[in-house]
């Protein structure tokens, strides 16, 4: 698996709202990059390494092909 996308709409990620992406990290070991599309004013990257953009950023990564590894 090279990338996990979870979209979430509202304004502020927190831990809770990231226990399904940290489960997939310990089922599937191989579980590449991690990253939520949210309602978020700035992008960041939580302790574990998880990505949290704005929806307006990850369109522009995904045009670029980017969140897969081809950017």
């Amino acid at each position: 698996m090279q990338v996990a996308i979870e979209a979430k709409a509202i304004p502020r990620v927190t831990g809770d709202d990231l226990k399904g992406l940290r489960q997939l990290a310990v089922d599937h070991s191989r579980a590449g990059r991690q990253l939520v599309v949210c309602l978020e004013t700035k992008p960041r990257r939580t302790d574990e390494g998880i990505a949290i953009l704005r929806a307006a950023e990850f369109v522009a990564e995904l045009a670029s092909g980017e969140p897969f590894g081809n950017g």
